[in-house]
């Protein structure tokens, strides 16, 4: 065993210094820590939601920055109530995406000085400073010697790529070409999601609140081309199934899979509550349809009506318009007092003028009442409330997350290492100076150089050391 000792290596460019700075593990690790953090604070603190008809951004900011005294202020100014618009955060995913830019950059020049542009004599200086290294005194030629090496490693799947240079053979071999390409995938992945995020937020948009009933179409504010409505459901069951049209498509029915949600026509739709519904609808003695109308007249008469109860005992009035009949409707969660153990419904009618109702009934799972010539016909059911969201990044985002865990399980499964072995002549035989780099996931590195040193060990095995970096 010969003493070696390791050559400093030459100075780096500026240049090259400052951007490995940049794409250190120590910059990587301290915005990784305060991105960890900034989801943290959006995951305990209530985020802004979208402005929706029933209350603006603006004023949910106001209200919910009030609770927290004289610090609300203060936590408003800095975007912790409306992180996904922070320019801060914005800005640390932006840098975020640059530090990976740059490791994705340095990622791929030494996959490539690795599996393409290898040089064994250059792999040979570099692995004086590799932590793993073993000699071995053998019998024979250099070339014959270095010939036999590589055969056995190829037959143990490396990939081996020699030259011989000063009566030196040098070898330069790889344990795992899809572990050398690993990292310049995931870090191509993740930029990926960067950028399907980056385009969910130009581009995206989200809307809440949306309440949906059977035979009740909702335009949405966000994107007026797309109407959703429940699709009926057997009385006393949930409503599992939405149906989403856009102006110029066929309309596409999605059930509520998993986590509550359905996607189609490029609408993600995610169902967050339910409720009592109650559709009507009229026809006159000959059978023709009766129209029935808000009483507000909020919108035109049609020949069936849809009335939604997002409160428990909410009172909803319709009006038939040629009757001028107003109909009271008032939704019970359940009546016990009365007999009734489930949702139930009591409808009463009003002629013009008149406080006295001419019909009077409770309802549960649906009912006709006949008035003058005209059997309306009411049916109980139920409506969803759901928050429909458009992101074109999504895709991105989805391919992207592939990528990296599909780069991380071959890191895993496949840990690359690199072999630089330098065969010179000596006294008696000749002399190979055996170094290894592997990836922190090959745990079992050390035991295979020892295991290998030991194998053509022809008397005393040369030991296996392990070296600072």
């Amino acid at each position: 065993m010969t003493a070696q000792t390791n050559p400093a290596p030459p100075a780096a460019h500026p240049v090259d210094r400052l951007y490995r700075i940049a794409a250190g593990n120590r910059l990587l690790a301290a915005v990784l820590g305060l991105t960890a953090l900034a989801l943290l604070l959006a995951a305990l603190l209530p985020q802004a939601p979208p402005a929706s008809a029933q209350q603006s951004t603006e004023r949910w900011l106001a209200e919910t920055a009030s609770r927290y005294g004289s610090l609300g202020g203060l936590m408003q100014g800095a975007g912790l109530f409306d992180l996904r618009h922070s320019p801060w955060l914005l800005a640390l995913l932006g840098l975020l995406a640059f530090i990976l830019l740059l490791r994705l950059g340095l990622a791929v020049q030494d996959a490539r000085q690795r599996l393409r542009d290898v040089d064994p004599a250059a792999a040979a200086q570099a692995a004086q400073r590799w932590p793993l290294h073993a000699e071995l005194s053998l019998a024979g030629q250099v070339e014959t010697t270095a010939a036999e090496l590589a055969e056995d490693l190829r037959s143990e799947g490396w990939r081996v790529v020699s030259a011989t240079a000063d009566s030196r053979t040098h070898l330069a071999a790889e344990h795992s070409v899809w572990g050398v390409l690993a990292p310049p995938l995931f870090y191509l992945g993740l930029l990926i999601v960067l950028a399907g995020l980056w385009l969910g937020q130009q581009a995206g948009w989200r809307e809440v609140d949306l309440a949906l009933a059977p035979g009740q179409p909702v335009r949405l504010s966000q994107d007026d081309r797309v109407a959703l409505t429940a699709s009926p459901a057997p009385v006393g069951e949930r409503v599992d199934r939405v149906v989403v049209q856009r102006d110029g498509q066929p309309a596409k029915e999605r059930s509520f899979a998993l986590l509550d949600m359905a996607y189609a026509a490029g609408v993600l739709v995610r169902r967050t509550g339910e409720g009592q519904a109650l559709s009507a609808s009229a026809r006159d003695a000959a059978g023709n349809p009766v129209p029935l109308q808000p009483v507000d007249r909020s919108g035109p008469p049609q020949q069936a009506l849809t009335l939604i109860f997002d409160q428990p005992r909410a009172e909803r009035l319709f009006l038939a318009p040629d009757s001028q009949l107003v109909f009271s409707v008032v939704a019970f969660p359940a009546l016990p007092e009365r007999g009734f153990d489930g949702p139930t419904f009591l409808v009463q009618a009003f002629p013009p003028g008149q406080q006295t109702p001419i019909a009077n009934q409770f309802i549960q799972d649906g009912a006709e009442l006949a008035i003058d010539d005209v059997v309306y016909t009411l049916t109980a059911g139920r409506f969803i409330t759901a928050e429909a969201s458009h992101s074109p990044g999504l895709a991105l985002i989805i391919a992207g997350g592939g990528l990296a865990l599909a780069a991380a399980l071959l890191a895993l499964g496949r840990p690359a290492g690199r072999l630089a072995l330098t065969v010179q002549r000596q006294r008696a035989g000749v002399l190979v100076a055996a170094r290894l780099e592997a990836a922190p996931f090959w745990r079992q590195a050390a035991a295979w150089l020892a295991a290998w040193s030991t194998t053509y060990s022809r008397e005393d095995p040369a030991p296996t050391r392990t070296d600072s970096p």
